[in-house]
């Protein structure tokens, strides 16, 4: 039966406001920040999916393979902590795990540099001196300023969707299948308007309706930039407009606040991109 209730406004049990989408068309929608956070969980803790690539973020093994031990070693000296033996970078890299965030953080931003040409390579395209380089990726700033700062994040994200294995070899996108299961919200303000919960499996593939190129686009370079309201957004965006059992379930084809499907928590989400 409907579930008749206010729209969101905020979770009590948060005190967050809802973050806020726009479209192509320039309209706003308001995204559950849980969805959001939901989101980035499922993307971050899903190590065997290609989605997680999408971080930007490598294995240890994938680290030492790109930037050594003794980059290894670089990172967490840069990071304050005691030069560590050969034998413990083993460890870390047998285990695929670095105990301190620092020095992962560090590792993973060295790779980074180096997937992109390395220190001397990214000076140039950000038109910024390599000390300046030196300095982000040793920790000892958190931020580049101004237009490096966006070019730095244009990089990051073609560099973290390349790791995805999203791209074919002449540098266009591939297709690709999505899914995601998801507590959602079901609105309709037609003449009969209603709203109702329930947890759906969406699958957009190609015997289905596959996201087309743009979206896609739109959905990895959200998060490959860690913006995980705007991935929220593409996906409900695609889902209530284009997902054929809207159709079959009473023709939901339009989506704003009041209309179309609304995450409230995503439970899990993979992208296989296909050759």
């Amino acid at each position: 039966m409907a579930q008749i209730r206010p729209r969101i406004t905020g979770r009590k049990s948060t005190g967050e406001k809802p973050s806020k989408f726009r479209d192509a068309s320039g309209a706003t929608v308001q995204i559950d920040p849980v969805a959001a956070k939901t989101l980035a969980s499922s993307v971050v803790s899903s190590p065997v999916k290609r989605v997680s690539r999408l971080t930007g973020d490598v294995s240890v093994p994938e680290l030492r393979t790109q930037i050594g031990y003794d980059g290894l070693r670089a990172a967490a000296v840069a990071a304050g902590r005691k030069e560590p033996s050969l034998r413990t970078l083993q460890r870390w890299v047998q285990r695929n795990h670095i105990p301190h965030a620092a020095v992962e953080e560090g590792a993973q931003r060295r790779a980074s540099v180096e997937r992109l040409g390395g220190v001397q390579v990214v000076a140039a395209m950000l038109q910024r001196s390599p000390s300046s380089v030196y300095r982000w990726q040793s920790g000892k700033t958190n931020r580049l300023r101004g237009p490096a700062g966006v070019e730095m994040a244009n990089a990051k994200t073609l560099d973290a969707m390349r790791e995805a294995k999203a791209f074919n070899p002449d540098g266009t996108l591939r297709r690709a299948e999505v899914t995601v299961t998801a507590t959602v919200e079901v609105r309709y303000n037609g003449q009969e308007g209603y709203e109702h919960r329930d947890r759906k499996l969406f699958r957009f593939a190609e015997d289905t309706t596959p996201m087309s190129p743009t979206d896609l686009w739109e959905l990895g370079h959200a998060l490959a930039r860690g913006a995980f309201g705007d991935a929220v957004g593409v996906i409900e965006r695609f889902a209530s407009t284009a997902y054929p059992d809207n159709q079959a379930s009473g023709g939901l084809s339009q989506y704003d606040d009041g209309n179309g499907f609304h995450f409230e928590e995503v439970h899990d989400i993979d992208i296989v991109w296909l050759r």
